[in-house]
């Protein structure tokens, strides 16, 4: 997948989280989804001292609240549809005490079982929109 002007990302991150567990939750999901997505990052800027600043992203992306069934229901809803990027983070990767460990975990597990600490959308405006457009700002 690859940014363009039709493009929109959006966290959607459960509500009843620590303020600590969801920062943490929407830097995995960053880290997900601009690995996938082309062009969301843009390219390393220099102030006007010289200094270089690294690239951030250069597609907005809001961060929404939901509570644990509806944020089940949203990454069941949007994993059938192949033209969105669908990326969510489990209590599983939250408690996994290493990458193996959390590999083989998820393997184990069917996607009904897991519980979604956030899950990240990126695709076509208006399809992302109306899957996530009833949660409101975190």
């Amino acid at each position: 997948m690859t940014v363009n002007k039709d493009s929109k990302c959006v966290f959607v991150i459960d509500e009843n989280l620590p303020k600590g567990l969801a920062a943490n939750t929407a830097a995995v999901l960053a880290t997900a989804v601009t690995v996938k997505v082309g062009g969301m990052v843009g390219t390393d800027v220099t102030d006007g001292g010289g200094f270089c600043h690294p690239a951030i992203t250069q597609v907005p992306i809001p961060i929404l609240k939901a509570s644990a069934d509806e944020l089940a229901t949203l990454h069941a809803v949007a994993r059938a549809d192949d033209a969105l990027l669908v990326a969510g983070f489990s209590d599983i990767a939250q408690r996994s005490r290493s990458y193996d460990e959390y590999a083989t975990s998820m393997a184990a597990l069917e996607p009904e079982g897991m519980r979604f600490l956030g899950v990240a959308l990126f695709g076509r405006r208006k399809r992302v929109a109306s899957l996530t457009g009833m949660f409101g700002l975190m």
